[in-house]
């Protein structure tokens, strides 16, 4: 067991233990927690879809925390608990049911859970109960930010730390997209109302039902949208996400590369539908890196690549197209059946930015650059006149 999962089970132990009974602080509990049972009964078949999405990484804002939160943030420690773990556990029956969520996966993130509930009950316990009003809901605020960080900080550190090749992955590849920063900010925020209602109005409680309702559509939607325009496999944008990213800005000059690499069929053949993934996956990675931060690179086809060079002129995208080439060509490809060596043939058009040139009218032109760069031996670049 890891390191996390350790600490949380010690802090749990230690909770139970000190654990007393009060009817208003069990009546709270079972409130929050018969909420957040309604709720995921109610909202099974969005997170099912929501989990789909997200079947190869992690769900960063899944509304578990408008629950959460309020458990840490209303009931003593023991009682917060005994809340996460019943949070947890009926999340974890039901998502068991459709297998769409790891083991692993969902027991370090309630460790991190129990880690952050920790961190913010020593806070809570600096504020004296004789506090007066504004003392206590600003100890509110800051106990949910000592929840919110300790949370983040944990899982992303996991996240960064536990890799296959024991090799640390860089943070910007870890960090989650400002989306879903703020999606789940809202889910706190609405978790810091039930803590308020719980307190003061325990019977206006099942309104935020409605409000975390509306943020899981708003989740989904969002999501939906970032499916629809992404490639699954390598992350990049698909044909549709790339071009309505560069139509717009293809009316002024810039340059359209295709990239499409060698005899690809014959690595699959040769050795298998999964090696012809982890090449695909490293000619992505290779791409990337070669390119500037204004370039927009996307999975065309099933080894095609199309890039939009914005502000290139033709002698600009033969030196990057080349660059491309000399990428993928130089070093051989490292995969579970030994190292593969590819090759890219690499066509390039450029706008001179004088007329509105039709971003289709690119693509052709760079696509009939890419059958003559093959006819030509492969391994090559063909950059055509100016469209």
């Amino acid at each position: 067991m890891a390191t996390a999962e350790v600490a949380a089970a010690a802090l749990v132990v230690l909770a139970l233990a000190g654990l007393s009974i009060t009817g208003s602080t069990a009546l709270r509990a079972t409130v929050i927690v018969g909420l957040s049972i309604a709720y995921t009964e109610l909202s099974r078949r969005p997170a099912t879809l929501r989990r789909f999405l997200h079947a190869d990484g992690p769900t960063w804002s899944d509304q578990t925390s408008v629950w959460t939160a309020a458990a840490v943030l209303v009931l003593p420690w023991g009682w917060a608990c005994l809340a996460v773990l019943a949070v947890y556990g009926h999340r974890w029956y039901y998502t068991r049911l459709d297998r769409t969520e790891p083991l692993f996966r969902y027991a370090f993130s309630l460790a991190a859970t129990i880690m952050a509930a920790g961190a913010a009950h020593l806070v809570g316990q600096l504020i004296p109960e004789s506090a007066p009003g504004w003392l206590a809901q600003a100890g509110l605020v800051v106990q949910l930010l000592v929840y919110t960080t300790t949370a983040l900080a944990v899982g992303l550190t996991a996240m960064r730390l536990r890799t296959p090749s024991g090799t640390p992955r860089p943070w910007r590849a870890v960090v989650p997209p400002a989306s879903s920063v703020g999606l789940e900010l809202g889910a706190l925020t609405i978790g810091l109302m039930l803590a308020l209602l719980a307190t003061h109005a325990l019977v206006l409680t099942p309104l935020v039902l409605g409000l975390t309702a509306f943020l899981q559509r708003a989740c989904l939607t969002e999501e939906l949208a970032t499916a629809a325009r992404t490639d699954p496999k390598t992350g990049l944008l698909n044909s549709r996400g790339w071009a309505a990213v560069t139509s717009a800005a293809a009316h002024g000059t810039g340059a359209v590369l295709i990239v499409d690499i060698d005899r690809f069929k014959k690595v699959n053949d040769t050795h298998g539908h999964l090696v012809g993934d982890q090449v695909i996956l490293e000619v992505t990675a290779r791409l990337r890196r070669q390119l500037r931060e204004q370039d927009e690179l996307a999975r065309w086809g099933g080894e095609e690549f199309a890039v939009w060079l914005p502000d290139a002129d033709a002698a600009t995208a033969q030196i990057i197209a080349e660059r491309l080439r000399a990428a993928i060509a130089d070093e051989p490809i490292d995969t579970d059946a030994g190292p593969v060596r590819v090759t890219v043939s690499v066509g390039a058009a450029s706008s001179t930015g004088h007329d509105a040139i039709a971003l289709d009218t690119l693509l052709a032109s760079a696509d009939a650059g890419v059958y003559r760069a093959k006819n030509a031996g492969r391994n090559k670049v063909d950059v055509a006149a100016h469209v």
